[in-house]
């Protein structure tokens, strides 16, 4: 449930709640672009809580705790950490019917810091070393809401 709980509360919510708010009064309502974009926001943030809980993997495993990653597999949980990354630059191509190509191009940094940090990842396999990798993933987060901002900007 934490994974759905992230898209939910640090993606969908927080984006289309602040776009609804921030609208003039009588302008229309949150579209599925913004929808989108929310739920891409959410993915990449829960990239953040994957690497967490494949770190923790082993833990949780003899402590009985059902993460998505103790229910996967270290395998399929490396594999979905990478496409968390690849399924968020895919939605960023929601800008472009917003008419903005570079909302959509600009998150590509994004995606090959991802995938680098994805790599790294899968050498490194276990232990504490993998907190790098949860630091990386949250530059990552944050270079992401830049390039995307800039490229709307633009």
């Amino acid at each position: 449930m934490g994974d759905v709980l992230v898209l939910l509360f640090f993606g969908i919510v927080p984006v289309t709640l602040t776009y609804y708010l921030e609208m003039p009064t009588g302008s229309q309502p949150v579209t599925w672009e913004v929808f989108i974009a929310a739920l891409a926001c959410g993915i990449v943030i829960d990239a953040l809580l994957v690497v967490n809980n494949y770190r923790d993997l082993a833990g949780d495993r003899r402590a009985g705790k059902r993460t998505l990653a103790v229910v996967l597999g270290p395998a399929l949980t490396r594999r979905l950490y990478s496409y968390l990354g690849v399924a968020a630059y895919l939605m960023s191509f929601v800008f472009m019917a917003v008419d903005s190509l570079w909302g959509a191009l600009l998150p590509l940094i994004y995606l090959l810091l991802h995938l680098k940090t994805y790599r790294k990842m899968v050498r490194i396999n276990e232990g504490h070393a993998l907190n790098g990798i949860l630091g990386e993933t949250a530059r990552n987060i944050f270079i992401y809401g830049l390039l995307v901002s800039i490229g709307l900007l633009l």
